[in-house]
């Protein structure tokens, strides 16, 4: 698939449990580019979950998720992506990306 005319951020079918405690069941959900996204409801709702799934920091139990066309564990692009987590980065040591993947944003052209 070509990153350029796919959307950037896929689930499907997405099940995920914390143990025995299910925080999102058959999640299907497509956001397109240009797309402005808003997940809201109450606490324990699984917006979180869907972040955290959408970045790489869970793997789903059932479905996928897929970044601009690829699995997400399988993406490479992450200068492609912005993502501010709820706590500082270093309580977030499993984020995806490399350190010189963050760095090289800064030095891109804007």
């Amino acid at each position: 698939m070509n990153g350029s005319s796919t959307a950037p951020l896929v689930y499907e079918g997405v099940t995920f449990s914390y143990g025995a405690t299910p925080a999102v069941e058959d999640v299907s959900l497509t956001i397109e580019k240009g797309d402005f996204v808003a997940l809201i409801g109450p606490n324990g709702s699984g917006k979180t979950t869907l972040a955290r799934l959408g970045i790489g920091l869970e793997r789903p139990q059932k479905g996928s998720v897929l970044l601009f066309g690829k699995e997400v564990r399988h993406f490479a692009e992450w200068h492609r992506i912005g993502y501010v987590p709820q706590r500082t980065m270093a309580f977030s040591v499993r984020f995806p990306a490399k350190v010189r993947d963050v760095v090289a944003i800064s030095a891109e052209p804007r």
